[in-house]
């Protein structure tokens, strides 16, 4: 949800707005460090997306390929993240057998690959 503000000042690296978050709260000059601004196409208006509490402004640029810095190790490390939740989250979800059945099931597919490893061995000769 987003709604539109005037901005009092700009320079190259920063902007000045006044905002009020409700009908009840005063006026409140904030400044807030940008580095492009957001400009559609066929539309003269420049236009700075602020998350609220923010002190930087949403950088289009960055969510381009052409303006991505391909050494910051960043979205790296946030993707890993995400990887090692997500198997985390797998590992807790197998370990976690509270049906007996499964279990058991799981306990007998074991058993029954073991033995069928057995055999194959002693009938073919797989290890010499």
């Amino acid at each position: 949800m987003t709604w539109p503000i005037r901005v009092i000042k700009e320079s190259p690296t920063h902007i000045e707005y006044e905002i009020s978050y409700g009908k009840g709260s005063n006026l409140e000059q904030r400044t807030v460090k940008h580095t492009h601004p957001l400009t559609l196409h066929s539309y003269n208006q420049r236009i700075f997306l602020v998350p609220r509490g923010s002190t930087t402004a949403f950088d289009p640029e960055s969510s381009f390929r052409e303006g991505q810095d391909y050494d910051d190790p960043e979205p790296v490390m946030q993707e890993v993240a995400f990887w090692y939740r997500a198997v985390r989250l797998a590992q807790s979800a197998a370990l976690v057998l509270k049906n007996p059945t499964v279990l058991l099931f799981v306990v007998l597919a074991g058993l029954a690959m073991f033995m069928f490893g057995m055999i194959a061995q002693s009938n073919w000769k797989i290890i010499a």
